[in-house]
């Protein structure tokens, strides 16, 4: 009578290993290039512009808006922002900051949390036509629900220090 041969068994189960190592080794990168990349995104920063600060960093939204109308020509559109959620420790605010194309002014954005008087983010101008996708905060917002306070102040396009109207928008902020 023969002895039952175990050798059969130990090729597949390497194979099994090797190929189980080789996706957790992709695997692996595949997150390690996520986390740099998430973390390593630059802030937003303003340069200087005839006394005034201009947004750096922002991208065309021509796609994402159309022209006024003739019979609006003057008309400010002011964009609408939805509720957000944050992981607690998060200093980057996914939300994009826009002007749409087609309005007379440029726009700044100040952003507050709670009806707090300090200011939690604040913008450059950002001309028409133009976005702001995401920014950094200084410090990272605490755990519970919050109400974030967009407020748009606009400003001429033919003169950057004469203040025109402007918005304020009401928004709910989860952190968990």
């Amino acid at each position: 009578m023969k002895k039952p041969e175990h050798r059969k068994n130990i090729l597949p189960r390497s194979i099994f290993y090797t190929v189980l190592t080789v996706v957790a080794v992709v695997f692996c990168v595949c997150v390690t290039a996520l986390f740099i990349f998430y973390f390593n995104s630059a802030p937003s920063s303003a340069v200087q512009s005839k006394g005034i600060q201009m947004q750096k960093d922002v991208q065309d939204i021509a796609e994402y808006s159309q022209p006024p109308s003739e019979k609006n020509a003057q008309s400010i559109k002011i964009p609408g922002y939805p509720d957000i959620s944050l992981h607690t420790g998060d200093t980057y605010f996914p939300v994009s900051l826009s002007n749409p194309e087609g309005n007379p002014c440029y726009f700044s954005f100040t952003i507050y949390l709670d009806g707090s008087d300090n200011p939690l983010y604040t913008s450059g101008l950002i001309s028409p036509g133009k976005i702001l996708k995401g920014f950094d905060v200084n410090a990272p917002v605490s755990s519970g629900t919050h109400t974030l306070t967009y407020k748009i102040s606009t400003f001429s396009l033919e003169d950057e220090s004469t203040p025109m109207n402007g918005a304020q928008i009401h928004t709910k902020l989860t952190v968990f």
